[in-house]
């Protein structure tokens, strides 16, 4: 037999439990940007507003344009149908995962 398989960072973040949080929050929030999408799109979707976005991904620090560069690229990540998240959508999505997957980010070096 093999190794056994480990979980990278991203996909040990990914089951946050946080992150399960922020899918569900989401599927009932904006149903039509979560139809046909699955729970593990929305979750590297979500990781990459937390870890890319919201924090320098060099440094693992608060990036100080964070929010900014979330806002511009929630709307391309999280499109789906034909549906792209409008300003109000978007500040929606952050504010769901600044208050599920994104919250007590630890770094760890």
């Amino acid at each position: 037999m093999g190794a056994p398989v480990t979980a990278g960072p991203l996909e040990t973040f990914q089951r946050r439990p946080g992150v399960v949080a922020f899918v569900a929050a989401f599927r009932t929030a904006l149903p039509d940007l979560a139809d046909g999408r699955s729970d593990e799109a929305i979750a590297s979707d979500v990781t990459q507003v937390c870890l890319d976005d919201l924090r320098d991904p060099t440094t693992g620090q608060p990036a100080p344009d964070g929010e900014a560069a979330a806002l511009r690229r929630i709307p391309s990540r999280f499109e789906r149908n034909g549906i792209t998240p409008d300003t109000v959508a978007a500040r929606l999505i952050l504010s769901l995962a600044r208050g599920t997957a994104c919250s007590r980010v630890h770094v760890v070096e």
